[in-house]
């Protein structure tokens, strides 16, 4: 399995980490902009984290007052970096979760009311403005309540000075003036619909880079349990090989060893480097017919595999948990997800415990346990966002 998931040539892209640019040499998923980074001269540890595209605050405004689609094409699109696939996995997830079940039913929500209320201002004169001035204070605070008061995007931002404006029903020389509403009503719309259809284009392009980070996390994860398969088999039946199967095995490990070394996205490349290296070892000692030293090696190896598993398990409770952190309203609705992830952790947790990780040298499994500890206690205090992060750096030790 030669890096199926890196088809296209490497670039040479700027990268920002806590404030300072990298030059980088990145290869991307599945011909999307989203980028495996290979090599790392001025910051070596970036090598197997992942970067993509982005578009800052200003580049948006700018659309906006141009009146223009958003393009990665502008000159200000940054590249952050994400420690692994499943740091990008949640990243990308979170911002499509919040269009499609926040941002995207708040705006359309606010367009009807909108709608509703440019009707009422057609009809709006001297005669029946008494009549109808309660009518439009409250469509307006129905459109102000759908988008908030506290919003950070500027679309929306100028869409409400303009609703906030229409509401007193009168003109800049506090005349009543239908036209003059309705034209701060269309102007407000347009902002809306401008916001609306950014989210559109964001959303596509999101959801095809997540679908390229879920199929690299399948194959890789798949990886992880044939690989794990092989060794249990293999030291389940140790006696036969140690008989009969050496060659077999040797040319076996051969295989796998050609089949990881190629992987180099984290987190799963710092599992494989560990288990290319106790491959080839266990290979020489079999080859010499040292079987007891190579049963350590792939006991080691079979230890570390077995933690990469139990990571792929974790990682899942973990989304899960960021997830409430994200969406109070899923809190709210779904309280039985505190408690199930909790329940999983513990399970998980045990086994854990169990493995043994005395083979590795650089793994300690009192720190990691102490932190799911302290998962633990901030769960069964109902506060996710403890939890999350100490999950988080628990996640970054296995």
């Amino acid at each position: 399995m030669k890096n199926v998931f890196l088809f296209d040539q490497p670039i040479r892209i700027s990268v920002g980490v806590e404030g300072a640019m990298h030059d980088v040499i990145a290869r991307p998923l599945y011909h999307t902009r989203v980028y495996v980074i290979e090599k790392a001269p001025s910051n070596p540890v970036l090598v197997g984290q992942l970067t993509m595209p982005r578009w800052p605050i200003l580049a948006e405004q700018r659309a906006l007052k141009n009146k223009q689609r958003l393009s990665f094409r502008s000159v200000d699109v940054t590249y952050p970096v994400f420690e692994d696939l499943y740091e990008l996995h949640r990243a990308l997830s979170h911002v499509l979760d919040r269009y499609e079940m926040n941002e995207v039913p708040r705006l359309t929500t606010a367009l009807v009311h909108c709608h509703a209320l440019h009707r009422v201002c057609l009809g709006l004169q001297k005669d029946n403005f008494l009549e109808l001035i309660g009518h439009i204070e409250s469509l307006v605070d129905q459109v102000v309540g759908a988008i908030g008061l506290q919003v950070k995007n500027d679309a929306k931002h100028s869409a409400l000075e303009r609703i906030i404006v229409v509401r007193k029903g009168v003109d800049s020389l506090n005349r009543v003036n239908s036209s003059a509403t309705c034209l701060r009503m269309l102007s407000a719309v347009g902002n809306l619909i401008h916001r609306e259809s950014s989210i559109v284009d964001i959303a596509e392009i999101y959801a095809g880079r997540r679908q390229a980070v879920r199929l690299t996390l399948a194959t890789l994860e798949t990886q992880v349990l044939i690989v794990e398969d092989f060794l249990n088999e293999t030291l389940r039946y140790w006696g036969v090989v140690c008989q009969r199967r050496r060659e077999l095995t040797v040319y076996q490990l051969d295989q796998f060893v050609r089949a990881l070394e190629s992987i180099s996205v984290k987190p799963f490349s710092i599992t494989f480097e560990y288990v290319v290296d106790e491959f080839k070892e266990a290979s020489r000692h079999i080859a010499s017919n040292r079987m007891d030293q190579a049963k350590a090696y792939l006991v080691t190896s079979a230890a570390s595999l077995q933690l990469r598993r139990l990571r792929m398990q974790l990682e899942a409770v973990h989304y899960r948990i960021a997830s409430l952190v994200h969406d109070a309203n899923l809190r709210k609705q779904h309280p039985h997800i505190v408690q199930e992830a909790h329940n999983e952790l513990r399970h998980l947790v045990e086994e854990l415990s169990a493995i043994n990780t005395l083979g590795m040298v650089d793994f300690s499994s009192t720190s990691v346990l102490a932190t799911f500890a302290a998962v633990q206690a901030a769960l069964a205090a109902g506060n996710c966002k403890e939890a999350a992060d100490h999950f988080r750096l628990a996640l970054r030790s296995i």
